[in-house]
């Protein structure tokens, strides 16, 4: 059976892969066996099920394969960096500590989480990698529309798409379409 840690693979940065691992070795054991959503009103039933969210994850991973290819997305540093922020966009999805549904701002309390655990001096929450800065902006906004508090900032501007915008779209479409019932297949089925 497939598992978070098998995305981890298409994370070739060892400092992003370290990152990784350190934010999940600290995730609440509920993230482990939650269902994707508190109500399910969305979701596929594996979804659903025991490891929901973990599931959710490993689908959007593999639409973020489709995704690099259909915008020609080469750049290894750049996928690093969309596979580990789709591994982390839900680590806190039922708030923190954790509740019984999802929190409407649980992209923003991800990002908190991981802010101090990149930052550089907890107290002013410095974060002086580029890299990991980029990864937690994509997780605080996964959302796209539905945002809590901001919604895409790749939507608001009016200007034609820059590279980081079409990777935040990149990680709200792998969130969206990974929830859709009509997204339904079986881990054993991913692959790249």
């Amino acid at each position: 059976m497939k598992t978070v840690y098998n995305c981890l693979e298409f994370i070739q940065s060892q400092k992003i892969q370290l990152f990784v691992k350190e934010a999940l070795s600290k995730a609440d054991p509920h993230f482990w066996l939650a269902p994707c959503s508190g109500t399910g009103k969305y979701d596929p039933p594996e979804n659903q099920a025991e490891g929901g969210i973990i599931v959710h994850i490993i689908k959007g991973a593999q639409i973020i394969i489709s995704l690099c290819r259909f915008f020609d997305i080469t750049d290894q540093s750049v996928k690093d960096k969309l596979f580990a922020a789709f591994i982390l966009h839900d680590i806190w999805k039922f708030g923190r500590p954790w509740g019984k549904s999802t929190h409407p701002e649980h992209g923003l309390i991800a990002a908190e989480f991981l802010t101090d655990l990149a930052a550089v001096d907890s107290d002013k929450k410095i974060i002086v990698d580029p890299d990991l800065a980029d990864i937690i902006e994509m997780v605080k906004n996964h959302m796209g529309r539905w945002s809590k508090p901001d919604s895409t900032p790749a939507l608001k501007t009016g200007k034609m798409l820059r590279e980081k915008m079409i990777w935040h779209l990149i990680i709200q479409m792998a969130d969206f379409w990974s929830t859709r019932k009509w997204c339904s297949f079986t881990i054993e089925e991913f692959s790249e």
